[in-house]
């Protein structure tokens, strides 16, 4: 006598994702400002069901994949993940939507001031920040320059004449203050 013969699908190898922008490309860094969607492979048992958390969300719901979140779309973190047949999970892949430009704050001394006072303080400065991706660069164009060069927000300046400050964030969005002019 022989028994029936039972068969199981060993898979101990979790599913792969991949957050790709609106032409397919997969994104290699944690931040974006344009269109994105998230896919999911599994050589194994194969996807199950995708899932993802939107900006202050701190629950998983069902994600269809490939769906596009837009540009438009609640700026912060989204994470996706994916579930193969035998239960294996992705590791979370987590994309930061960015579409607001950053700030800056020129100061005169210690008072803020509108882009194109006048400074007699003893020395002028421009702070740079952003609540989103962060700030990436901030740039100045000394008096009697040609051209912008880097600049560390908030380094205190003396040399009289016009400065042009602006800073770009991690995901390229920019702010721009033209000028303060310093008479120290």
């Amino acid at each position: 006598n022989q028994s029936s013969t039972y068969y199981v699908y060993y898979d101990n190898t979790k599913p792969t994702g991949a957050v790709k922008n609106s032409s397919g490309t997969t994104l290699t860094t944690s931040y974006t400002k344009e269109a994105f969607s998230y896919t999911a492979t599994d050589s194994g048992s194969g996807i199950s069901y995708l899932q993802y958390m939107t900006p202050g969300s701190s629950s998983w719901t069902s994600y269809t994949s490939g769906t596009t979140i837009a540009a438009t779309a609640t700026n912060g973190a989204y994470q996706f993940r994916a579930v193969d047949k035998a239960g294996n999970i992705s590791d979370t892949k987590t994309i930061y939507l960015d579409t607001v430009n950053p700030t800056g704050v020129l100061y005169s001394g210690t008072s803020a001031v509108s882009s194109g006072a006048k400074s007699t303080a003893s020395y002028i400065k421009y702070v740079a920040s952003d609540a989103a991706s962060g700030i990436k660069t901030v740039y100045v164009k000394m008096p009697g320059a040609s051209s912008y060069t880097t600049y560390t927000s908030g380094t205190q300046l003396t040399a009289n004449g016009t400065y042009s400050f602006y800073c770009v964030d991690n995901v390229g969005n920019q702010h721009y203050v033209f000028n303060i002019k310093g008479n120290n």
